[in-house]
């Protein structure tokens, strides 16, 4: 993605995307055409972070070691793509995205993730445990 990242206290931002969230989410209209790749890519970021809630998430990317080398750097520091790509791929937290199932995840009206499970009628889930 055509960007530059810079550390700033709360944390690596992309100045132009953080300028557009400023005043709230934007509204915006735009019919994507993502190649196989692109979405398969997105996917498995999608399996291995979007469980996780927002502090969690701004966490890892400052325990990034490209974000503390840019902060010590100074406040807007650029944070480079190549140490941006090394810190993940050297990265502990979470599976990897290829060791994540590609189990769908099924979320809420607001974004949260749900557990889906087969539906057992009352009869049959007593049965199965016993009670009568």
């Amino acid at each position: 993605m055509p960007a530059v990242f810079v550390a700033d206290a709360a944390g690596p931002i992309e100045p132009n995307i953080f300028m557009a969230f400023s005043r709230g989410r934007p509204d915006i209209e735009a019919e994507l055409f993502l190649p196989h790749e692109v979405e398969e890519f997105l996917s498995q970021l999608w399996r291995r972070f979007g469980h996780m809630p927002i502090d969690r998430l701004n966490a890892i990317t400052k325990e990034t070691s490209a974000y503390k080398n840019a902060l010590e750097r100074g406040p807007r520091a650029e944070i480079p793509l190549r140490e941006i790509s090394r810190s993940f791929i050297e990265s502990r937290e979470g599976p990897a995205a290829t060791q994540v199932s590609k189990q769908k995840v099924y979320r809420t009206q607001d974004g949260r993730p749900v557990q889906v499970k087969a539906w057992l009628p009352t009869a049959v889930s007593n049965i199965k445990s016993g009670v009568k």
